[in-house]
């Protein structure tokens, strides 16, 4: 059911209007609050991070297939080192393409493997 500030005078229960969150910080996009939208720690949870961002789902999830935990701790939510990997880069051309709500999941799991300094 919508909460009473989420809906207009008049309307019906049920009948949630789509709130629009603004544009993508990584693809630009809009974004509509529903299933297409995941909130994102620029700092992983793991790693003492609080602060939450929301993207698309599909870009949370590109943004996890190619930096690891660490690597997001060292970039602390910088958008223009993330936009300006080469995957990254591919990857927002091809999604600029998709409606605001495409919701979609990875086939396979392309993790670069991750080496520790020692």
């Amino acid at each position: 059911m919508a909460r009473k500030q989420d809906r207009k005078p008049g309307q019906k229960p049920g009948n949630n209007l789509k709130k629009n969150l603004g544009a993508c910080p990584l693809c630009g996009r809009d974004m509509i609050a529903g299933p297409s939208v995941e909130y994102h720690h620029p700092v992983p949870k793991s790693l003492k991070g609080r602060e939450t961002v929301p993207l698309h789902a599909v870009c949370h999830r590109m943004v996890h297939r190619v930096f690891h935990e660490r690597e997001l701790q060292e970039l602390a939510g910088d958008l223009h080192v993330l936009k300006s990997h080469p995957a990254m880069r591919t990857f927002i051309r091809w999604v600029r393409k998709k409606p605001a709500t495409f919701v979609d999941r990875p086939r396979t799991q392309r993790r670069r493997p991750y080496h520790r300094s020692r």
